[in-house]
């Protein structure tokens, strides 16, 4: 089970010092964006040094089949309370910052075999149940993404950047399915909720319930976390009433259960769509569910615009990736291919276009060939 070696690497995390630990707070390419090659070097050095010990859990974990959190998800709904979701995403930046490292060295076997480690460790993540995990992948994915492309221009051996087009192709087609995490997301909220109503009255069904509303509180016993469990869920719109009886409490909590169910069902099928129709889609449906819902849940959790965005940005991030690749493993005497039309064979004749609105990407050879740059549209 990966999960336990991805524990001992979260443990391990407390054994970098804290300044250190600031620049896996941000995507790379905000910590180091500017930055020095020596500049580079000398940060990330540090930084690989002190986690060496996490880097090798999490090398060790994501060589692993599945990864098994032992997490009731059932108890946290949302999951913004996931205790495994932050530091995972620190380990990922991590493990990326580190085959970055690698690459400053000269190691470019070694760089690109841990930046694929580090793809399986955001397949890990994926793999969970929950929205908020799914998310958390697709960040670790970002990194690797970017630095994978950043190591395809640079490094020298062409046919090594090809192997690396040939085993991202078949490692991340069909990886990020929104779709059907928003539907276990759906699927885990009514559970949580009908969880809610069996705890009343003898369980902490008061904590669960603000819990399920994205807020927590504190109690020095189980009486006073209950009365302020209670006193912050009428703070957030509860009715006073709901908590009167039995039967008002079990039919409110059905209600929120059911319409929450169908407003992430809803949020489901719209993520079969193109990105563009998908967030008309999306935001249509939060308009017809956000009165209700604003009432009962922190709204940054409900809002689509985040979450299509999330998505389609990690589709447009992966045809970058696919282009440089395939771009970077087709020079000639050290020169970039004039147009993409000569990686066309690559991809079986169709060039891959802009996710977003089906247009051509935009390919330009720089500096005689020496350089090249890749826009997509829309984006």
């Amino acid at each position: 089970n990966g999960a336990l070696h991805y524990n001992r690497a979260m443990l391990s995390l407390g054994m970098i010092p804290q300044d250190s630990r600031e620049l896996l707070a941000k995507p790379i390419w905000e910590a180091f964006g500017g930055k020095s090659r020596d500049e580079l070097k000398s940060d990330i050095s540090q930084l690989a040094h002190a986690g060496r010990h996490a880097v090798r859990a999490c090398l060790k974990a994501s060589s692993c089949r599945k990864a098994e959190f032992g997490i009731d998800y059932a108890d946290y709904g949302h999951g913004v309370n996931l205790p495994h979701c932050q530091p995972m995403l620190e380990l990922g930046r991590l493990l990326t910052l580190s085959a970055i490292y690698a690459q400053i060295e000269g190691s470019w076997d070694d760089s690109a075999a841990m930046l694929f480690e580090g793809i399986r460790m955001g397949r890990h993540m994926l793999e969970q149940p929950t929205l908020a995990e799914t998310i958390t992948g697709v960040r670790i994915l970002e990194n690797n993404y970017f630095a994978l492309a950043f190591w395809a221009a640079k490094c020298p051996d062409e046919s090594l950047v090809h192997q690396a087009f040939v085993r991202f192709e078949a490692a991340t087609n069909g990886m990020v399915r929104p779709g059907f995490a928003l539907a276990n997301e759906a699927s885990i909220i009514e559970k949580q909720m009908t969880g809610v109503i069996e705890a009343y009255p003898d369980g902490p069904w008061a904590e669960m319930l603000l819990d399920a509303m994205g807020e927590f509180t504190l109690g020095k016993d189980r009486q006073q976390l209950e009365a302020n469990a209670i006193a912050k869920c009428q703070s957030l719109g509860v009715p006073k009433a709901v908590f009167q009886s039995e039967s008002s409490f079990e039919a409110f909590v059905s209600k929120l259960r059911d319409l929450r169910g169908r407003y992430f069902r809803s949020l489901a099928s719209c993520m079969i769509l193109p990105p563009q129709q998908r967030h008309e889609a999306a935001t249509k449906f939060y308009n017809q569910f956000k009165g209700e819902l604003s009432k009962f849940t922190k709204s940054e959790l409900i809002k689509p615009d985040d979450l299509v965005s999330i998505f389609a940005t990690h589709e447009a991030e992966r045809t970058m990736v696919r282009l440089a690749l395939a771009v970077a493993g087709s020079r000639k005497e050290g020169l970039f291919p004039t147009s993409l039309n000569q990686v066309a064979p690559q991809f079986h004749g169709q060039i891959p276009t802009s996710p977003y609105d089906g247009s051509e990407i935009v390919y330009k050879q720089l500096n005689a060939g020496e350089d090249f740059s890749i826009l997509i549209p829309a984006a």
